[in-house]
């Protein structure tokens, strides 16, 4: 996971980075042993809630091959991942993005789920967003 230096999470927010790209490369390899077993990646689906949509999002936006699609529940655009360039370069800027955040969230403010959701919409890609 990321170390957070602030809760409650704010798109303002600076962060250190710290265990994303770990945390990236994690979800990497597990996705390169579905296709190593015959998954094709076009048939796989990343997804997460809070620190893990963060993480999905980022993991998605940097592989390499296209995905079925990705799913962001109440998560943010970490800004140590810089993700308006990483979505707008993306191998995966064309997949679906399904963006949902809870409009009462006291730990991840609304507003994040909102940035995800615009980042993703201006690099071109298909959000659903709820």
């Amino acid at each position: 996971w990321m170390d957070l230096l602030r809760i409650p999470v704010a798109p303002t927010d600076k962060d250190n980075g710290k265990d994303l790209p770990e945390s990236v490369e994690i979800i990497h390899k597990l996705i390169d042993a579905q296709v190593a077993a015959g998954i094709p990646p076009n048939r796989i689906v990343l997804g997460g809630f809070s620190q893990g949509g963060a993480l999905a999002l980022v993991a998605s936006l940097k592989y390499t091959k296209a995905l079925a699609g990705a799913c962001v529940l109440s998560g943010w655009c970490p800004p140590s991942a810089d993700v308006a360039p990483l979505a707008a370069a993306s191998a995966n800027k064309g997949i679906p993005f399904l963006v949902c955040h809870g409009s009462a969230d006291r730990t991840v403010l609304p507003v994040c789920g909102e940035g995800v959701r615009d980042v993703l919409e201006a690099a071109g890609t298909p959000v659903e967003f709820h």
